[in-house]
């Protein structure tokens, strides 16, 4: 249950963070350039998805194993 309490609220502020950063690079950083405001927007996806995965998969593996028993 904390996992998922965690996760509610990780997940929503780790895409609003990357959606801002995309729109700070497309608008003021690099005006324009759509590549490099999308490179930025999927960084932050991917160095924030390991701290969702640590989570979600002992919780997973947790529940596979209670439904199995």
């Amino acid at each position: 249950r904390l996992a998922d309490q965690i996760s509610g609220i990780f997940v929503p502020i780790v895409l609003g963070i990357a959606v801002l950063t995309f729109f700070i690079w497309y608008l003021w950083v690099a005006p324009g350039d759509f590549a490099e405001a999308i490179s930025k927007f999927i960084a932050v996806l991917v160095i924030a998805c390991p701290c969702a995965l640590g989570l979600a998969t002992p919780t997973s593996i947790m529940a596979g194993s209670g439904r199995a028993a």
